[in-house]
């Protein structure tokens, strides 16, 4: 009666053991399917990490571009080029396509800078000498240009007799190219501005600011001449050159234009430090300086336009894929890095680093030098942090590009802030010839010597003050550096 009792229960433990031995061997097989899965599936993961992450910043970058061009295209910001490109303008109105100028453009070296300009005739003339002038004359040291041809002050008479006939040619040359400048209004190129990155080749945009610089120079020598009216009417010429340039909405022009409008204002200071001018020169000088180029206001349509002008350089970038056309572009060096990781997920955030830190410059009443400043730290942080804020290596080189911006703020707003200066300079020599008395407020000029008083920049200080002698004294500080000033002697 036990015999099949142990049977049944030897059965039921062969049964159980091999049950047991089966599981073994299936969690057996199972371990070896899954270290035999776990190496190619860690290799996939592996692969499939970098696309996950760069999907993840294409979807992060793409909506914040999208949020930021809406926000500020509800404010009525254009970032199209199209919608900033220069409207056309007449042959009649060009000044760069004058017949009369053909023959001095032809002489014109970009490699050279603008004393090629001047006479190499003149006798005693020392180029590096008139430089030292220019220089000096813009902290107020020097008053005259005889040291520029190793002479010491002299009468009129003598310094026309040492210049001689080189003079007298250079200066019947000079006027022909004056009555061209005068007979037009406005520079124009014939210029692909979509491709304007792409090419080295630009036109001569320098050449006209050294025609302007010739005109000052020979301004300079007929003060010392003692020609008041031929000194006015050179800068006149030299003002229209420099206003010339607003036609350009680039900031390689405005950098020209702010050069050549300061050496005008420093002239225009040397001749009323020496009292130079008479009561009609003194206002057609006040006229002029009515004139002069709006600084600020061009700055501004200038970083717009060269933020437009990289925007378009990019989708040209994504529409050609040409690798000669990237910036750097030496396979040997970062660019082919920046070839490499080229693709649609980096573009967003490079037009994303690119205008975001300028994004106070563009609305309101126009740019101001404390946005600069802050643009220009915002560039150097993201420049020096590339990789953990910014990570589009194109963008880093828009970056790079867009960094002359914020470096000709200061002298574009300490030019403008002379500008104002002078214009009140001029109204308070003025006043004091033809009612021999100072102001007691700067207001007392309006409106007869100034049509109205500056609207300076914040970080701009004007300081008038009557000083015991009589005399009057005025000075300009832009963020706290003194600039220099006029004086009106008693």
């Amino acid at each position: 009666m036990l015999l099949p009792a142990v049977s049944a229960h030897r059965g039921t433990t062969t049964g159980e053991s091999r049950i047991k031995m089966a599981s073994k061997k299936k969690a057996a097989k199972q371990r070896g399917s899954w270290r035999r899965w776990a190496l190619p599936v860690a290799f996939l993961a592996l692969i499939m990490t970098p696309f996950l992450v760069v999907f993840s910043i294409e979807e992060k970058t793409t909506a914040a571009w999208e949020e930021f061009l809406a926000r500020w295209r509800s404010h009525g910001e254009s970032f199209e080029l199209q919608h900033l490109l220069p409207p056309p303008l007449p042959d009649s109105e060009n000044v760069a396509l004058h017949p009369a100028l053909a023959s001095f453009l032809e002489r014109q070296d970009p490699d050279l800078d603008w004393r090629q300009s001047l006479p190499g005739d003149l006798p005693g003339w020392n180029e590096q000498a008139y430089l030292r002038y220019l220089r000096d004359l813009s902290e107020g040291n020097v008053t005259n240009i005889f040291a520029s041809f190793g002479l010491e002050p002299c009468a009129p008479a003598d310094f026309r007799a040492h210049l001689g006939k080189a003079f007298k040619d250079w200066g019947a040359v000079l006027d022909r190219y004056g009555q061209a400048v005068r007979e037009r209004t406005l520079l124009a190129f014939e210029v692909d501005w979509a491709r304007l990155f792409l090419d080295e080749e630009l036109p001569h945009f320098a050449a006209y600011s050294n025609l302007g610089k010739a005109f000052l120079a020979r301004a300079a020598i007929r003060r010392a001449l003692g020609e008041a009216k031929g000194s006015q009417q050179d800068l006149a010429t030299a003002m229209h050159l420099a206003r010339s340039y607003d036609r350009v909405p680039l900031l390689l022009c405005q950098l020209l234009q702010t050069g050549l409008l300061s050496s005008i204002l420093d002239e225009i200071r040397a001749g009323l430090t020496d009292k130079f001018f008479g009561p009609s020169e003194l206002r057609e000088i006040a006229a002029l300086l009515e004139q002069a180029p709006a600084l600020p206001a061009n700055y501004l349509a200038g970083l717009r336009f060269e933020r437009a002008l990289i925007l378009d350089f990019f989708a040209t970038v994504e529409a050609s894929q040409r690798a000669e056309i990237f910036p750097h572009s030496d396979p040997g060096s970062r660019g082919g890095v920046i070839r490499h990781l080229l693709n649609r997920r980096w573009m967003d955030a490079s037009r994303l680093a690119l205008c975001k830190d300028q994004q106070e410059l563009f609305l309101g009443t126009g740019a101001r030098l404390a946005d600069v400043e802050r643009w220009h730290s915002a560039l150097s942080l993201r420049l020096a942090d590339g990789w953990e804020h910014f990570i589009a290596p194109l963008g880093h080189e828009a970056l790079v590009s867009t960094r002359m911006g914020s470096s000709l703020a200061r002298p574009l707003f300490t030019a403008d802030s002379m500008l104002h200066g002078t214009r009140l300079a001029v109204a308070l020599t003025r006043y004091r010839a033809e009612l021999g008395r100072c102001p007691f407020l700067l207001s007392d000029l309006l409106p007869t010597y100034l049509p109205s008083l500056p609207e300076l920049d914040p970080s701009v200080e004007l300081d008038y003050q009557i000083m015991e002698n009589g005399a009057w004294h005025l000075s300009v500080r832009v963020l706290g550096k003194d600039l220099g000033g006029w004086e009106g002697r008693p």
